[in-house]
């Protein structure tokens, strides 16, 4: 409880069940965006999921989902919409709907270790819902690539989970930002909680419905690189073009057909806002701002 003294422990709750985590393997705790429920995740233990009061700051509901996989760490986060939960397992990402009756039954694959390495395993440890709606993962070895989930809002392979998508420009190890949901505010009854995030690179851009192509392009910021990757292979010849402030064209890039994914160099590009705009057979497909920051 918070009194003109500062903060202090006015009671200790006891619910669900003796952790058998005794600290010395990784795991990982989080809020749902919304406030409504509590996860806590270790290998050792596997999901411990809670409700959550927060005006009285009381959990309830326990419910404890194993995991069963053979491994030391892992992670866990939820999508924006507090419905899709995402538990890192080492080898394995799995997906499980909070919304369900039976959430254990939910349990969906959404990715499995492919074997990267650069220069160590890139496996998968913990878990961070960013200001971008995007959840990054990192690796428990010395690596510089980060894991993205794009669309964590949808089911199944829906969600786009992309492997050692973000090149850093140095090896991490373990570490992760850390972004409160400060937006969350006080509990308004009736009323939903506004967003935890919003999309700095828009999934969302009207597509030609001639077309039906949808596209993303990641990381924004940028340092030395875009990615671009489209929902399905495109069967014609693409154009990416960058565009300044000004709306000067700063750099072209050929998209080859009956390709996902393509990279466009940023070194040569100065620091600043640009907007990039993606062109099928001449047609735009999609548009939106980016940011080069070194």
């Amino acid at each position: 409880m918070f009194s003109n003294q500062g903060p202090s422990l006015s009671e200790a709750q006891f619910i669900g069940q003796a952790s058998s985590y005794d600290g010395s393997r990784g795991g990982q705790a989080v809020f749902s965006p919304d406030g409504t429920m509590y996860v806590r995740y270790s290998a050792a233990d596997g999901l411990f999921i809670f409700d959550f009061d927060r005006q009285e700051g009381l959990l309830s509901n326990f419910r404890h989902i194993p995991i069963g996989d053979p491994v030391i760490s892992g992670g866990v986060a939820i999508s924006p919409s507090s419905r899709f939960l995402y538990v890192s397992s080492t080898l394995r990402v799995y997906q499980y709907d909070l919304w369900a009756s039976d959430i254990a039954a939910t349990k969906d694959t959404v990715a499995e270790y492919d074997g990267f390495q650069s220069p160590f395993p890139t496996t998968f440890f913990n878990a961070q819902l960013a200001p971008d709606c995007k959840i990054y993962l990192n690796s428990q070895n010395g690596v510089d690539r980060l894991h993205v989930i794009h669309q964590p809002d949808e089911p199944g392979d829906n969600c786009l989970f992309e492997q050692h998508a973000i090149e850093l420009p140095h090896p991490h190890s373990i570490s992760l930002p850390n972004f409160p949901n400060y937006r969350l505010g006080p509990l308004i009854p009736g009323e939903k909680p506004p967003p935890p995030c919003e999309l700095i690179v828009d999934t969302q851009s009207p597509q030609p419905a001639a077309e039906g192509i949808k596209a993303w392009v990641f990381p924004n910021p940028a340092t030395d690189y875009l990615k671009v990757v489209f929902e399905r292979p495109h069967p014609k010849n693409g154009l990416a073009i960058l565009y300044n402030s000004l709306g000067q064209i700063v750099s072209t890039y050929d998209l080859s057909p009956m390709e996902r994914e393509h990279r466009l160099e940023l070194i040569s590009v100065a620091p600043g806002l640009y907007f990039v705009v993606l062109y099928i057979d001449h047609i735009p497909v999609f548009n939106s701002k980016i940011v080069v920051n070194r």
